[in-house]
């Protein structure tokens, strides 16, 4: 039996994701590892963070004198150190960030960002035109808050932080408590919402992305932290199909089970918890009223709603009041807002496939169902609630565990990637977060964003464009 010490020296990072007044070593970012031998087999899997080194007991039949352990990131790139036991049964590798980014504010995303070695390169200063931000400087920010009358905007941007480089922005945004969305555009940009946690300090870096190949990539790579490491490292793997690696970040220190119980000292966490929970399969172990206690005790999370509806959907409809739960669930999931997470757009498809059957799309609305009889204005509500749902699915954008989607307007999402100006809104004079009318600037000004029923123009209106440019940062 063999025995290898993992440690891991990420104070850069940790410090860089710290808030001030705070502990960095209590929010210090977890990372998984393989230990595998020369050919490469996998003998032992883990989790490290700067906090508490790991220990990995191996039985190598072999009787190797030296093993390698890799350090996993989201982006698939890999940090490897040769363990070696030189003639004991004990080995020692310690894993340091020094070298990541000479930028120590930013060294918490660069495990986040693809080609972290150009990240890097770029971050001291470059005069690569596909490392700088320089061509960015005309795109623009929006920031879009959801309360119970709908979508509105800021006026500016409630930040208390700005930081820069030549190919990094960073800024720190206070918000208050519910759904946000950050929206970004511009000639080179397409149209795109970000969701961002509300409720305290969120952060939004952007930086050039290394590739836009396949047409998934956006030409500027947004990262999004609420100061939560292990959540957000846990649904950045699950955003990544890496569910090993994701299993080794939920069994470090506590597991999703601990975030979920814990939901009402930071719901955020247990939104994430929930989802590993849903993808791996262990929601069938877990107590069915820790999934309802988050639905009903956070009403502004649109995540909530959505993971009780799945969760019903899969312990099975077998009555019409189990599907009339889950299309109200469902339904309340679009009331709310937006989702938090990538993830949420995987279980969004799962939703309203299964749903959609049971509603016949493409029949007549007043039609006999069968199993689910509906009233024939219910049923055309559930199925705008379900075209919604595909809507959104189509306007899928990818920026990494965020929820990100395509769109002028928070309610309307599209496949298309629209770009230039920002669209021209209109809000009622001394009020600076009203819900928008939208003006004729390139766009079709015939479905009108309104609020309180309002859907004309007044003679006290004035255009607002309420976005911040990347250059002015």
């Amino acid at each position: 039996m063999k025995i290898i010490q993992v440690e891991l020296n990420y104070r850069l990072s940790d410090e860089s994701l710290s808030q001030p007044q705070s502990d960095p070593m209590t929010g210090s970012i977890p990372f998984p590892f393989r230990v595998v031998d020369s050919q490469g087999a996998l003998l032992a899997e883990g989790a490290v963070d700067s906090r508490t080194p790991s220990e990995v007991f191996i039985k190598d039949s072999s009787d190797s004198e030296q093993l390698f352990v890799r350090l996993m990131w989201p982006t698939g790139n890999h940090a490897t150190k040769v363990a070696r036991f030189e003639g004991g049964n004990r080995a020692r590798v310690v894993f340091s960030d020094q070298l990541v980014s000479v930028d120590p504010w930013s060294s918490w995303a660069a495990s986040r960002i693809p080609k972290t070695q150009t990240f890097a390169r770029a971050s001291r200063s470059s005069n690569n035109a596909d490392e700088s931000l320089h061509k960015f400087q005309n795109v623009w920010l929006r920031l879009w808050q959801r309360s119970a009358s709908g979508w509105s905007y800021e006026e500016q941007l409630p930040r208390h932080s700005v930081k820069r480089s030549e190919s990094i922005a960073q800024l720190d945004l206070d918000l208050s408590e519910g759904g946000h969305l950050l929206q970004l555009g511009g000639q080179l940009m397409p149209f795109v919402f970000v969701s961002l946690p509300g409720n305290g300090t969120c952060r939004v870096l952007l930086t050039p992305n290394a590739s836009t190949g396949g047409n998934k990539n956006l030409p500027l790579k947004v990262v999004v932290s609420s100061f939560r490491p292990k959540a957000e490292m846990l649904v950045e793997f699950l955003s990544r199909d890496s569910m090993q690696a994701a299993k080794a970040i939920k069994e470090h220190d506590a597991d999703a089970w601990t975030l979920l119980q814990e939901k009402y000292k930071d719901p955020v966490s247990a939104i994430a918890g929930a989802y590993y929970l849903l993808r791996s399969g262990e929601w069938r172990s877990t107590p069915i009223q820790w999934f309802e206690n988050l639905y009903a005790s956070f009403p502004w999370s649109s995540d909530a709603a959505l993971i009780r509806c799945v969760v019903d959907m899969r312990l099975g409809l077998r009555t019409p009041d189990d599907a009339r739960r889950a299309l109200r669930c469902l339904s309340e999931s679009i009331e709310r807002g937006i989702p938090l997470f990538e993830e949420a757009h995987r279980i969004n498809i799962e939703a309203y496939t299964l749903l959609g059957a049971l509603l016949k799309p493409g029949t007549d609305a007043s039609s006999d169902s069968g199993f689910l009889d509906l009233q024939p204005r219910e049923r055309r509500k559930y199925q705008e609630v379900l075209n919604n749902c595909q809507r959104l699915a189509v306007a899928r954008a990818w920026t990494g565990a965020a929820f990100s989607y395509f769109g002028a307007e928070p309610d309307k999402p599209t496949a298309e990637r629209l770009t230039g100006k920002a669209p021209t809104m209109e809000a009622a004079l001394g009020d600076n977060r009203i819900a928008l009318v939208r003006r004729a600037s390139g766009f079709s000004a015939s479905n009108m964003a309104t609020r309180k029923g309002t859907s004309s123009l007044t003679s006290g209106r004035r255009p607002k464009s309420a976005v911040t440019y990347l250059k002015d940062l």
